[in-house]
């Protein structure tokens, strides 16, 4: 690092932030050492030291980070920006617009969290100048080429695609898949149950913070009802792969 190499540095950053090897975990020490490589021009620490800023609500700091990866073309730095255009964070606009085309940068760099949070806004967003049931579909398929025939789509992933079908009137195939998810995803089945209305209260009181939304969802399609979100102040971390 003395010697101006910034690969040693985003290195032991790395090592701090994941604890690995004979590392504890030490977030300040990670952002010393991100910064480091950051300074010697290495993206992904920008990236990388972005985040841990993001996280800490640092928001103005950590922007400046994401656009100067995002100027050397790192895809998730992209997605990061679009983020702030959808909470509003740092004084920057709420517009959908200007998200949707941050992330579609990041979709040119294969990013999935980028396709994934795409298509599901263009298809639950209460703003109808936000949504387009058509265009979240085409979005949602190039995702899943991107995971081929045999991969493993994360199930938060398969909740957008209900979200999408809903917003196209293929309610019986969202009714399907969300069935799917929930009942993966709560560990709860339908044929243990009497019947729905009993099911899906038994769901719901499941402990994954995901349930009672996913049962209101699979309630909504079931009703011929899409589903509307306002997007939850979570800074963007509502549909990660997880």
């Amino acid at each position: 690092v003395a010697e101006g190499d910034a690969e040693s540095a985003y290195f032991i950053a790395t090592a701090f932030a994941k604890g690995e090897g004979a590392f504890e975990v030490d977030l300040v020490q990670a952002k010393n050492w991100f910064l480091k490589a950051a300074e010697m021009n290495h993206a992904h620490a920008m990236f990388e030291l972005g985040l841990l800023l993001f996280f800490d609500e640092d928001f103005a700091t950590a922007h400046s980070w994401f656009d100067k990866a995002a100027a050397q073309g790192h895809g998730e730095s992209f997605y990061r920006l679009g983020i702030y255009h959808i909470y509003g964070l740092n004084e920057s606009s709420l517009s959908c617009e200007k998200a949707y085309s941050f992330f579609e940068q990041a979709e040119q760099r294969k990013v999935n969290v980028a396709f994934n949070d795409h298509a599901w806004m263009m298809a639950t967003l209460p703003d109808k100048k936000c949504r387009n049931g058509e265009k979240a579909w085409r979005i949602y398929s190039e995702l899943e080429q991107l995971y081929g025939a045999n991969g493993m789509i994360p199930l938060s992933f398969l909740d957008t695609k209900a979200a999408v079908l809903a917003e196209i009137s293929e309610f019986n195939e969202a009714i399907k898949l969300q069935t799917y998810v929930v009942e993966s995803y709560c560990g709860v089945a339908l044929k243990d149950s009497k019947d729905l209305t009993s099911w899906m209260q038994l769901a719901a009181k499941q402990p994954p913070e995901f349930c009672p939304d996913g049962v209101e969802r699979l309630q909504s399609y079931i009703d011929r009802k899409p589903w509307r979100e306002i997007p939850k102040d979570n800074f963007g971390a509502h549909k990660d792969e997880s």
